[in-house]
Order: C-alpha cells, then sequence, then structure tokens
C-alpha cells in the first residue's frame, strides 16, 4: 500500500500583548504532521517538528510539503529522525517541498538527514522561493546506504534536486539501474572530482534578496569557513570499513565539489563571527559578491603528514544572495557540531540572534 500525504504550513504575524507573535496554520492529508507550535526564544519564532508517523518512504508513496513564511514571521522546521527512502522494486518514491517566503520573513529549513537506503528507487525535490526582504538559512544532509553495518549504496536509483529558480540549482542523479548510468555513477562516488568515497554530502546555505553587499558576503562566506576549520576533527576521516558505534543519527547539503574547491587555503581563518555586527533583515542590497567571496577551500593532507587527512570541504557564492557550504564525510554525527556551527554564525550576522536550537535535537 503506497502513501500519498500533503502537509501546508502557513506562518503570519499577529499582534499580542508581549509584541509580535508567528501564528502558524497547518493543514494535511495522509502520514504528514507537525507537533505542537513551540516558541522556546520567543513568541516570533516558531518552532515546528515535522514528523511522518510511517517512518520512511517506500515505492509509490508521495509526499508533498508546502511552507508559506509570511510578512513579519519567522519559522524554524526541522525533523525528529532521518527521512529513510526504503528499498523498492517498484514505483518511485517520492517526496517534494516547496519553501515560500514573503518580505520582511525569515526560514530555518533544518531537517535532519535524508538517508538512501541500498535498493531504493527515489526522487528528492525541494524548490526555494524568495520575495524582496525575505532570508532563510538552510541544509541538506545526504547519506547514502549503511556503510557502518557494511551496507553501502550499490544498487537502485536515486535523483535529488534543489532549485531556487534563476539563482541556484543543484542536481544529483545516482543510477545503478541503466547499464551506462551505473557506470558514471560508480566514477561519480569514487571520483577526486566527486564524492571522494565518502557516503555522506552536507551542504548548507544562507539566502536573501536583495542582495547582500560584497562586504557582508565576504563576511557570511568567512563566516562558513572558519566554523568549519575550527569544528573538523581528523577522525572524520576514519574509513568506512572501521568497526564505529552507532548514533541516534544514522548518518546527521546534495552535490559533489567542484575543482575549483580542491584549492589549498591561502590564509589563517581567524574571523569571529560573534564579535561582528548583524547584517539585519531586510539584508543589506549590493553587488555581486567580490572574487575573494566566490572562492573556495579544501582541506586535504600535506606531504609527511602523520595523522589522518581531514575531509573536503567549500565554501562559495554561486549567485548574489546566496552562500552555500559543502562538506563530505563518511558518517554524519562527527559532522554535526560543524554544521551547528555554521547556522549559529549566520544567525547572529544576519538577524542578531542567538544560537537557540531545537529541543528535539537534544533527545
Amino acid at each position: 500500500m503506497s502513501w500519498l500525504g500533503h502537509l501546508h504550513l502557513q506562518y503570519r504575524s499577529a499582534q499580542g500583548a508581549a509584541g509580535p507573535r508567528t501564528v502558524a496554520h497547518d493543514r494535511h492529508d495522509g502520514p504528514l504532521r507537525v507537533l505542537q507550535a513551540l516558541y522556546p526564544e520567543s513568541p516570533g519564532i516558531c518552532h515546528h517538528v515535522l514528523v511522518h508517523p510511517p517512518g520512511g518512504i517506500v515505492g509509490g508513496d508521495e509526499l508533498h510539503i508546502d511552507v508559506d513564511v509570511q510578512a513579519g514571521a519567522h519559522a524554524l522546521i526541522t525533523t525528529p529522525g532521518a527521512t529513510r527512502f526504503y528499498r523498492s522494486a517498484g514505483p518511485l518514491a517520492t517526496q517534494s517541498a516547496r519553501l515560500r517566503v514573503d518580505a520582511d520573513a525569515r526560514l530555518e529549513w533544518l531537517p535532519l538527514e535524508t538517508l538512501v537506503h541500498d535498493g531504493c528507487r527515489a526522487r528528492n525535490t525541494l524548490q526555494l522561493s524568495l520575495a524582496d526582504g525575505a532570508s532563510m538559512i538552510g541544509w541538506d544532509i545526504l547519506a547514502l546506504g549503511l556503510p557502518a553495518s557494511g551496507q553501502p549504496l550499490r544498487s537502485g536509483c536515486f535523483e535529488q534536486q534543489i532549485d531556487w529558480p534563476a539563482h541556484w540549482l543543484e542536481q544529483t542523479r545516482l543510477d545503478f539501474e541503466d547499464p551506462v548510468q551505473a557506470g558514471l555513477t560508480h566514477r561519480l562516488l569514487a571520483s577526486p572530482l566527486g564524492w571522494r568515497g565518502h557516503s555522506v554530502l552536507v551542504t548548507a546555505w544562507c539566502a536573501a534578496r536583495p542582495a547582500w553587499s560584497s562586504q557582508a558576503t565576504e563576511a557570511l562566506t568567512e563566516d562558513a569557513r572558519s566554523a568549519l576549520s575550527a569544528h573538523l576533527s581528523t577522525h572524520l576521516s576514519t574509513p568506512l570499513s572501521a568497526n564505529l558505534p552507532a548514533h541516534r543519527l544514522a548518518h546527521p547539503p546534495a552535490h559533489p565539489l567542484t575543482p575549483a574547491s580542491t584549492h589549498l587555503p591561502t590564509h589563517p581563518l581567524t574571523h569571529s563571527p560573534a564579535s561582528s555586527p548583524a547584517i539585519g533583515t531586510p539584508p543589506l542590497a549590493g553587488q555581486r559578491p567580490a572574487a575573494s567571496a566566490t572562492g573556495t577551500d579544501a582541506h586535504h593532507p600535506t606531504a609527511g603528514c602523520a595523522s589522518p587527512p581531514q575531509p573536503p570541504w567549500g565554501v562559495t557564492s554561486p549567485h548574489p544572495g546566496l552562500v552555500v557550504a559543502r562538506l563530505l564525510v563518511h558518517r554524519t554525527e562527527a559532522a554535526w557540531p560543524a554544521l551547528q556551527a555554521i547556522r549559529a554564525a549566520w544567525r547572529h550576522r544576519l538577524w542578531a540572534l542567538p544560537d537557540v536550537r531545537p529541543r528535539v535535537w537534544r533527545t
């Protein structure tokens, strides 16, 4: 039996006795829900936990998520666990999410990992829409197979897309079913210009309209570089065959690093985001980021280095008003501190907000 589910979330700003409050409305059909609206920070910021009671997505399932954040509202959406695409010999399993953010509104899209089981047949899409004055922080965590259990991704097909029309398009296609595509998929996963033998690709982004100034874009880029440099440790590169303990996050955005992201860092990362003023909302308008803000960094072992290499990572600004950070790792839990540090730094700079994390992440 296939599940058909649709969830529409709407957030609006209403004036309350204690000031502006983000009021949430949800409408659902099928197996998609949100838990009680929480306000751990202030009435103006609504935290929602999106749940899928069946626990996984299989062939024939269709899940659709629509999010509308209206003017003046601030929504944070996360999940209590991984989105799992299970093995299927039948039709595709699909999940689509459309995120619309109005003027002077903010959205944090922070789901836990998308876990792609061996033999799955699935498509996962995310579309962004930002009005003038809107801003958002988001991430995507794509984990392939269960390598710690000796079950890497070796069969099936999986497609993923992140699309901000006219601004940013990321696409991943892993296809072991078609003989021609299977060869390309194996090369992509093993290539130094692709996944480099890793099983997890983490992508984080912040976006806004109108575009930030070149100085603001450089600051946001440096925030992510500093967070990655400070929080990544050498044990992230432990081989997939190692006997690592299990974790609540089976693996905690999706696209290989480009050739440009193999450059070594050319300067120390000493920027401290906590001491910098927030950009504010709406963000500062400006021109295309300077060349220094559009470069990328990656860590590699140096000759004669005795310690294991750190995983490759990169930060870039592919379009004005957008900064993207990527990280390849073997397991997600070790990357979790770096990912949260990026989000905290961007949150402080964009909105002058502290690092308040959803309660569900601590359970």
